[in-house]
């Protein structure tokens, strides 16, 4: 089946599931409306790192560093393929459970029809 683009669920942020902390390499995560901190320190309390980083400040390093460093034409489609490439792993996986849980429903739908044949 296939989605339109405009239907699809995009992530919130220019860097949504890319970003990685430097003491654990767990996910950096937004911790308010505008800040980024590492997920395992703030939920899981096992990594020492509490540093923040502001959203606008986090995209203008990278994005100065992407533009200033790797702007050669091969870089830049190596970085292009490679993101495209993450960004499709990260859907697959989500269909995946989306997959997954319509079964579920499917089968407690017929469950549940049968239960109401025996009830009436």
């Amino acid at each position: 089946m296939h989605v339109p683009a405009h239907q699809k669920r995009r992530p919130k942020s220019l860097f949504s599931y890319l970003i990685k902390c430097g003491c654990c390499e767990g996910g950096f995560s937004k911790i308010s409306t505008k800040r980024f901190g590492c997920t395992n320190a703030r939920h899981k309390g096992n990594c020492d790192n509490r540093l923040t980083i502001a959203q606008d400040k986090l995209e203008a390093t990278v994005l100065n560093a992407l533009q200033s460093q790797l702007l050669h034409p091969d870089l830049c489609q190596a970085f292009c393929e490679e993101y495209t490439k993450h960004l499709k792993k990260l859907s697959e996986h989500q269909s995946i459970g989306k997959d997954a849980a319509q079964t579920k429903l499917k089968k407690l739908a017929k469950f549940e029809a049968r239960v109401k044949l025996l009830v009436v």
